[in-house]
């Protein structure tokens, strides 16, 4: 998203759809995969929107966070570890 709209809940709101979209669709969790470089803050916001850190990643020098949330009510959970 465009730093020009931070602050506003869009994206709390996109993560939100995603959810439901999820539960729609029968699926129990969210999963997804962010930078982890820098200062960590865009982890913190996904921590803050209820994801866990699950696992990290290596794609060339890039580092990456794999981070997992609940959606409740689904029946399948195509990323259970």
């Amino acid at each position: 998203m465009a730093r020009d709209f931070s602050g506003r809940g869009i994206g709390r709101h996109l993560l939100e759809a995603a959810a439901a979209e999820a539960r729609s669709a029968g699926c129990t969790r969210l999963r997804l995969d962010c930078w982890a470089g820098g200062d960590g803050a865009l982890i913190s916001y996904y921590e803050s929107c209820g994801f866990t850190r699950s696992g990290t990643l290596l794609v060339g020098s890039w580092p990456g966070q794999l981070l997992t949330r609940s959606v409740a009510g689904g029946a399948v959970d195509h990323f259970a570890q």
